[in-house]
Parts: C-alpha cells; structure tokens; sequence
C-alpha cells in the first residue's frame, strides 16, 4: 500500500481493513436500516440509500488511516463525519461521476475522502467501482481536479462530455472515459479509499453488493455563500429533494458570507 497514490491516482486499495465481526455488525445494522426505509420511505429523495451512524468500533482505524494520510500527503482531512451511508446495487448504480451532495456541502473535494467498504461482495473482481486514475487524465487533469458534482457521458466512442451539476456548464474532453477506468479487486472487508473529486462509477453489477460509504474532510476550509445559491437546475432539485443535509449550512448563512467546515460538521 502506497498511500501518496491518493494524491498522484486519486484512490489506493488497503485490504482488510476492518476485521470479519466489524463486517457482521454492520450488515446487522444495514439489515435494520433497509427495514426502516422498506416501512416509512427514503428519507434522501436524490437516491435510494440507507443511513449508518459510523459506529464507535470502526473510530481507531479510520482515524489512524487519516493521521497517515495527513502524514504522507498534502492531503488536510481531519475530520470522520458521523453519518455515513449503506450503497445496495439492488437499489442505486451510478454512472461515471465526481460526488454531488459532498461537494454542495463541503465546496471542497480534494481534501475530502471517501471510506468504501464492501460488505457482501461474493466475487472480488465484480460488482464493485470502476475509477479513473488522474495520472491517466493528461491535460484535462487540471479542469477536473478539486472539482465535484460533475457526471461524465460517452459522444460517438470518442468524446466525453463533461456536465457541471454546480454551475451548469458544459466541457468536451477528447478522450472516451472507458478507456482510461480502472477496476480495483476488493474483497468483503477490503478498503476502497478515494479523493472526492476521483471520478467513479458502478462496475456493472452482476452479483449482489453492499457497501459501506463514510466520507471525511477538513474542518479547516471554507464554504461559500454566493457559490452556495448559486444553482443550475440540477443542483436547485438536488438540495431540494435531501433539505435536512443542507440545513444548519443555510441557517449559518442567514448571518454570514461565508462559513468555515468545522461550524457545520461539529
């Protein structure tokens, strides 16, 4: 494991990450929470995902890894957020993208990360993430790096277009995205670790699949007013159909231009 491959690659693999009794605890509370949703809805009407309170057990090895990080990267992350989600590919797949609602929350994606543990995965080579690696990005490395919100579409097998769900603009890369995806092997208990602006997607899901999703960032930055309210449709929708994640960040805004991360997530 190499974990300067988080800021030249955007992702690093760290097997067994948490021990096989961390796996069967939380497959018990995926088990209460999909029963929670089955009984009185989704309360985030963006995706069909399923809340988990980081539980206390896993607190030691996320906390070590992101001192780690800190220690071997330019990377700033301090802080596990205490809410993180279950992703069944019965229920959600997602095509190639740059994180949504992290981004609007956070404005800041380099020094965020992503905790991606598999939990039921019969076959380590399917049913997983597909990511693009920045070092195969050339010069468009620079347009996408720090960014997020962003989905990725084919044109013609040559092309890619790339859709800014912040601002609402749109950028043709000359590259088809496929091409440059790598699909990492990873196990029950297996750590996917990326950068929020790595781009990623749902590798076609051929075999059942839960994972578990706890994001991290640096309590140290800023989150913008102006940029916040500024909205294309998409993000307009989005902030709209998951209110309760948005609101102590509105509610610190009806005072100030701008608000450091620290107020919102402590």
């Amino acid at each position: 494991m190499t974990l300067t491959d988080i800021q030249t690659r955007g992702y690093v693999v760290v097997p067994n990450f948490i021990t096989a009794q961390d796996v069967d605890r939380l497959l018990l509370d995926y088990q209460n929470s999909l029963a929670q949703a089955t009984s009185q809805g989704f309360e985030n009407k963006n995706y069909r995902i399923l809340s988990s309170y980081t539980p206390h057990y896993l607190n030691d090895c996320i906390t070590t890894l992101l001192a780690q990080v800190r220690h071997q990267t330019d990377l700033q992350v301090d802080f596990c957020d205490s809410i993180g989600n279950y992703f069944d590919n019965a229920l959600v797949n997602f095509d190639w993208h740059q994180d949504h609602e992290t981004y609007y929350l956070w404005q800041n994606s380099y020094h965020t990360l992503n905790y991606w543990i598999p939990l039921i995965k019969p076959n380590p080579q399917e049913s997983g993430v597909k990511v693009i690696p920045f070092d195969r990005l050339g010069s468009a490395q620079s347009l996408i790096q720090s960014r997020g919100a962003t989905r990725f579409t084919q044109v013609c097998n040559r092309f890619t277009q790339m859709h800014d769900d912040d601002q609402g603009q749109v950028h043709t890369l000359k590259f088809n995205i496929d091409d440059l995806a790598e699909t990492p092997t990873l196990g029950v208990g297996d750590l996917l670790l990326m950068r929020g602006d790595t781009i990623h997607c749902t590798q076609t899901a051929t075999t059942p699949r839960v994972s578990l999703s706890i994001r991290c960032t640096n309590t140290q930055g800023w989150i913008e007013r102006d940029r916040f309210f500024a909205r294309c449709e998409v993000k307009e929708n989005m902030i709209k159909n998951n209110p309760k994640l948005y609101y102590r960040l509105s509610t610190a805004f009806a005072k100030k231009s701008q608000v450091q991360i620290a107020e919102v997530v402590l």
